[in-house]
């Protein structure tokens, strides 16, 4: 399932009462923090496997070289949706895709 033009809403049992930016000690930057920014970077841009397929990319650091065949095993495998991105459920963020 894609989502065009759909608002995700925060998650009912979202442990904040205000949306927090995700920030990690890691050296390498988490799944959230990647898709926080590319969402607010471009917001209403990407569509969810659009999304989810750029965060992807920058997360195991693959080439833009390889991104064709790269989009064409990623597509194959089925994806929890963008609600069950830790941004609605634990950061307190509705997603604009």
């Amino acid at each position: 399932m894609n989502y065009y033009s759909t608002f995700i809403l925060i998650s009912d049992d979202s442990p904040v009462q205000a949306s927090k930016i995700p920030v990690s000690n890691r050296e390498k930057r988490t799944i959230s923090e990647i898709e926080y920014a590319l969402l607010h970077e471009n917001p209403g841009y990407y569509t969810q496997d659009e999304l989810q397929f750029e965060v992807h990319m920058i997360h195991k650091g693959i080439p833009e070289e390889n991104r064709h065949g790269e989009k064409v095993l990623f597509l194959e495998k089925s994806r929890a949706c963008m609600r069950a991105s830790s941004l609605p459920k634990r950061f307190g963020w509705g997603n604009l895709l």
